[in-house]
């Protein structure tokens, strides 16, 4: 097994989360804006809509039943933080179950969150100097796409992705947050904005100095929203927790338990703070 297939799964199960909460909340907003031509089927209920693969299976990141470019397909979206050679032979073998439990046209979408490189694409196999089989998905990566572009449209669904976007200014982004303040519910505002953090810390696009002014900003404006102190059923397990060794011990502790019992969405929610946390005190003070 290669180190990228190693490393894969563990790095990229904050980000699966988050993706997977925010397709939760505005699925359909979210997938029109991310795919122009796809919109949601009339008549069917929110249950009715979503996919998924048998249990025995490994599980999807985002699967939906959608109408794109006039057809009824469905719709098989996996969100990846960094380079994986495993993905699109997976995505792959997702299309085939997934056409085989529904029979429906499967599309399938590669979100790329992170500057890495890009699979070859299509995905093929070759067999006595013949294409045997050949695979075709979408793939979008996030840091081509222009920001400038997401805020005047007001996708606000995707305000989270900016910082990851292609070289977005501290004054687009601190409008974007701004806007999503003035728009959005306060509870959605507070998972909004640490999602959009996650995404900020990690990205390449950004210089650390428009990182910094950024933090800075957030920090002045929004300092009282300390996620852990806001929810007691989260901040009373990590402070009863019994996790020892380093902070990266404690982080992936804490994110194993969160991930155990709670769902994707308060998963999404609380991660952020865990990983910008770089003291044990710090974590068990639920302040960041």
């Amino acid at each position: 097994m290669s180190k990228k297939k190693q490393e894969a799964p563990k790095e990229s199960k904050p980000y699966d989360s988050m993706v997977k909460a925010l397709f939760g909340e505005q699925s359909e907003e979210v997938i029109s804006s991310l795919l122009s031509e796809a919109y949601r089927p009339e008549g069917l209920t929110d249950d009715e809509l979503n996919v998924e693969l048998n249990r025995a299976t490994p599980s999807i990141d985002i699967g939906r039943h959608i109408i794109y470019k006039g057809d009824s397909v469905t719709l098989n979206l996996e969100a990846q933080s960094g380079a994986d050679d495993d993905l699109l032979p997976r995505m792959n073998e997702y299309s085939i179950n997934l056409y085989r439990k529904y029979k429906r046209p499967v599309l399938s979408v590669a979100l790329l969150l992170f500057k890495c490189e890009v699979p070859e694409n299509p995905f093929q196999i070759v067999c006595g100097g013949e294409v045997r089989s050949a695979f075709y998905p979408i793939i979008i990566c996030m840091w081509e796409k222009d920001p400038y572009e997401v805020v005047e449209r007001h996708q606000r669904c995707l305000y989270p992705f900016l910082p990851a976007m292609k070289d977005p200014t501290v004054e687009l982004l601190i409008r974007a947050v701004r806007e999503m303040d003035e728009h959005d519910s306060r509870p959605q505002f507070k998972r909004h904005l640490a999602w959009f953090q996650t995404m900020l810390g990690r990205t390449t696009t950004i210089s650390q100095t428009d990182k910094q002014k950024i933090k800075e900003a957030l920090k002045m404006q929004y300092q009282g929203y300390e996620l852990f102190r806001e929810d007691p059923v989260i901040g009373g397990m990590i402070l009863e927790g019994r996790a020892e060794g380093k902070v990266e011990g404690i982080q992936d502790a804490i994110l194993d338990i969160l991930n155990n019992h709670f769902s994707s969405q308060v998963v999404a929610q609380v991660q952020p703070a865990i990983i910008l946390s770089d003291t044990p005190h710090g974590l068990k003070s639920g302040s960041f």
